[in-house]
């Protein structure tokens, strides 16, 4: 994974409740919820500008 879009630390962590989203345990910040770890994964990993 990418590190946080918002303090560029690489101390992120995958959740997996009902979805799964990144979590930055620097900042708090939190990637948008999807169905699966992958989806998650490209969603944190994709910058405003990038195509995922």
């Amino acid at each position: 994974m990418k590190s946080c879009p918002f303090c560029n630390s690489r101390n992120v962590r995958l959740i997996e409740l009902v979805n799964s989203y990144v979590h930055c345990r620097k900042c708090d910040a939190c990637g948008p919820e999807r169905a699966t770890r992958e989806a998650a994964i490209t969603a944190w990993n994709t910058r405003a500008g990038e195509k995922a």
